[in-house]
């Protein structure tokens, strides 16, 4: 993979977890381990991982919940978790680096951002804007339907190798137009969310510098040609080798004399994958963050999620 070029810093520090072979960890939390990664994947709305990072690092920072909450747990036990919450929501984009530093701090961090909607062209005249400056301006596109655990390790993986990085949606029409018929066969819509929900929730993680929504709704090389023109785009990231788009963005990218960088290889998990089988009456489309929510994470998870009908995956963050 390439590096990031020598001029430009990571965007945001990461914090890492300190690998022991699994029985040399302390008892409960190698009993525990997968259910708190658990915590970070719950689909399909990305805010609530985020709000789960924050409450588990809230509870995580307080001994005297913790072992309540947690029985059999050693002060070794609280160390390893803290430094295991820090390290998947640091690594996944869900919390900030900063963020994080406030949670142990004892400082309040909003479970929820205010999305910062704004037009297409208004993120084309910040680019612009960014650029003239000198700075990189990088793209990442796709449907993002839902936006995912894994899209959001994208976005911070592509953003150690720009200084702007724009979160390009296809519109609507487009995913009908693609996904339709598939999605049609397995008894869902397409999209699974509109445009407006699907930005919003990227726009609810603090490590996202901006969203559009890109126009074309056919596959139509001018027209992509015109949005990456439009939004200066130097770096348009992919997140797989085997991308079907990928011949028609390099030689787009190429004229335009700028570059695509591929982030995954061949390891990139679909949301399609993630929700494979899940039926829209399950999808909880218009899902409410709640205190109540939150304070409901340590001990009746399995039952929340049960009753609400929320779908959860386990990604490995340590392959």
């Amino acid at each position: 993979m390439e590096q990031p070029p020598e001029q430009l810093k990571l965007r945001e520090p990461v914090f890492t977890f300190h690998k022991l072979k699994e029985e040399a960890y302390p008892d409960w939390f190698r009993a525990n381990k997968e259910g708190i990664a658990r915590g970070f994947c719950i689909f399909p709305d990305i805010r609530f991982g985020r709000m789960m990072a924050i409450s588990m690092l809230r509870e995580a920072w307080n001994r005297e919940i913790f072992m309540e909450e947690n029985k059999g747990a050693t002060e070794l036990d609280r160390m390893y978790t803290i430094s295991y919450i820090q390290y998947l929501a640091s690594h996944s984009g869900l919390l900030s680096y900063n963020e994080i530093k406030k949670i142990q701090d004892g400082i309040v961090v909003k479970n929820v951002i205010a999305p910062t909607h704004k037009t297409f062209e208004e993120v084309s005249l910040e680019a612009k804007a960014r650029k003239s400056l000198g700075q990189r301006i990088g793209l990442l596109s796709g449907s993002f339907d839902p936006f995912t655990i894994t899209h959001a390790s994208l976005q911070l993986m592509a953003r150690n190798y720009c200084d702007y990085l724009i979160l390009g949606f296809d519109n609507d029409e487009h995913i009908k137009l693609r996904k339709g018929k598939l999605r049609e066969d397995r008894g869902e819509k397409a999209p699974r969310y509109g445009i407006r929900q699907r930005r919003m929730f990227a726009e609810g993680l603090a490590v996202t510098d901006a969203t559009v929504e890109l126009h074309p709704v056919e596959i139509d090389e001018e027209a992509y040609r015109k949005e990456y023109l439009d939004l200066s785009v130097d770096v348009l990231f992919v997140g797989e080798t085997n991308h079907p788009a990928l011949p028609r963005m390099t030689k787009t990218m190429d004229e335009l004399g700028g570059k695509v960088h591929i982030l995954f290889g061949d390891q990139f998990l679909h949301s399609t994958d993630i929700v494979d089988g899940a039926k829209d009456s399950e999808l909880p489309i218009d899902f409410i963050i709640s205190e109540e929510a939150t304070a409901m994470h340590s001990s009746d998870l399995a039952d929340f999620l049960k009753v609400n009908g929320i779908y959860n995956f386990v990604l490995n963050q340590e392959q």
